[in-house]
């Protein structure tokens, strides 16, 4: 009775087969990404790409500091056989990867963060997170002291190296925290210099620090006005001044060789 009409008749009608072909057609551009989320992905996607080349050039000056590598060589121009081992190594890691060694090439000068600027803001953020990852382990073992001596660089300007030495988890160790512009080579300048390193580390010297290791010389370890004295007397009554053993093993190798 109802084999040519009812839903029969109704599915065979103009009305329900454009229904159908609309259903369709709103179905299939449902299930495709709109545009927004297709910019989105490929911003994404841009994203990932530009911090996998920045990690490739953060991983290379991470390597040449660690091996103590210079940067740059003589030449660094495109066709350069030998860039200087950042470049080269930054080469090197893009004929393996097809996203660095695209940008690499095709990036403008100023978007490739190889310039010498960028290098060292690099390399000092990574400086001050080994400075911080220090200080935490000096606060997790409490006590701790301070080495520091003084000496000119080869381009003439004095310095002062800072070391911590402190016990933790079963051994000692000797964190060497960084280079000091030694503007005022006075026991106040000085000693000024080795608290306000510590006190940027956010370290708490006043009850903490217990010893200081200089070279004998009288501005850093003379009794009343020494850099030793002065630290002791304003900031640190428990840092004892110790001489310096490899210091003394030099006076010691001296004298042998007056004699």
């Amino acid at each position: 009775m109802f084999k040519d009409g009812g839903f029969s008749s109704h599915c065979k009608s103009d009305c329900h087969v454009e229904a159908y072909v609309a259903w369709r057609e709103y179905y299939k551009k449902e299930s495709r990404p709109s545009i927004l989320q297709q910019l989105n992905d490929e911003r994404s996607r841009q994203i990932q790409q530009n911090r996998q080349y920045l990690g490739a050039a953060v991983d290379v000056l991470k390597y040449t500091a660690l091996h103590r590598l210079s940067l740059h060589g003589r030449d660094e121009g495109e066709e350069s056989l030998n860039a200087g081992n950042f470049l080269d190594m930054l080469k090197l890691l893009g004929k393996y990867n097809d996203n660095i060694g695209k940008k690499l090439t095709d990036l403008p000068d100023n978007a490739k963060y190889t310039s010498s600027d960028i290098q060292n803001e690099i390399l000092s953020i990574m400086a001050k997170m080994v400075k911080t990852d220090i200080a935490e382990e000096v606060k997790k073992n409490g006590e701790f002291s301070v080495m520091a001596d003084e000496t000119k660089d080869v381009r003439k300007i004095e310095q002062m190296s800072i070391v911590l030495r402190y016990f933790l988890a079963g051994t000692v160790y000797e964190s060497f925290v960084g280079f000091v512009p030694a503007n005022v080579l006075t026991a106040n300048g000085l000693s000024g210099e080795v608290m306000s390193e510590l006190k940027v580390m956010g370290l708490n010297y006043r009850n903490k620090l217990i010893a200081q290791g200089y070279d004998g010389a009288s501005v850093m370890s003379g009794k009343h006005k020494g850099v030793a004295a002065l630290v002791q007397a304003e900031a640190a009554p428990l840092a004892l001044y110790i001489h310096c053993h490899a210091h003394r093993l030099i006076l010691l190798i001296v004298s042998k060789l007056l004699m």
